[in-house]
């Protein structure tokens, strides 16, 4: 063994031995009252989760106090009337990729919706399939003459109430190096029989500072 060889010998062992070598990962699991990271260059968990809970809250808080149509509407196995819900789309118009939080923020509505007696959600999978194979896009069902077709497609799960589509945009003011992001999620609540339109947004706004000591950080403002 030459003197090379040697040497990458001793560092390799020396590297297993000590937390701090470069290219370790380790993980663990944070408490259920730990705040959550703030991303350093784009929105996360630290933004979608208060603006989800914040819009859903709004939105079944106003639905469940308009006057509702009997007739229309589901009974519950306790006899209150249910509004069946199938979620069409979430479209991202922000300045950053949504990833894979793009689906995780659609289950995370679902779930919180879902949880209300108040409401039932159609199948995402039911939805997904009748889009495909009525050729339609999201937009399209707000023509009438589509929707028929769309609810033809839903088979089994063509007696539902509204549509629901949600949507992200953001707004960007630059100050140097540092910047604002102005971030909001809107859901809009689309009653299938007249196409009238429920509405609720939520915003957030996050500091991404660069300058700050020549590291980068992110502070929120109310």
């Amino acid at each position: 063994m030459n003197r090379r060889e040697f040497s990458s010998l001793v560092l390799v062992s020396l590297c297993s031995g000590l937390v701090g070598c470069r290219g370790t990962t380790k993980g663990r699991i944070k408490g259920f009252y730990e705040k959550d990271r703030v991303g350093s260059d784009q929105a996360g968990a630290e933004v979608f989760k208060p603006v989800v809970d914040r819009v859903v809250t709004k939105m079944i808080a106003r639905v469940e106090s308009m006057p509702i149509d009997m007739r229309s509407q589901t009974l519950s196995v306790e006899g209150y009337p249910v509004r069946r819900i199938t979620f069409i789309t979430i479209e991202n118009q922000s300045a950053e990729e949504l990833g894979d939080y793009k689906d995780h923020i659609k289950e995370i509505i679902s779930q919180r919706i879902g949880e209300s007696p108040s409401f039932e959600m159609i199948s995402d999978k039911a939805v997904s399939a009748a889009l495909r194979q009525s050729g339609l896009r999201p937009d399209d069902l707000l023509n009438p003459n589509y929707m028929k077709m769309f609810r033809n497609e839903m088979g089994v799960n063509a007696n539902f109430d509204y549509m629901l589509f949600a949507k992200l945009t953001s707004g960007t003011t630059r100050d140097n190096a540092d910047m604002q992001r102005d971030y909001m999620l809107t859901l809009n609540l689309i009653d299938v029989n007249t196409f009238q339109e429920i509405k609720e947004s939520e915003p957030i706004s996050k500091e991404y500072l660069k300058s700050l000591h020549g590291k980068v950080g992110s502070w929120f403002k109310a």
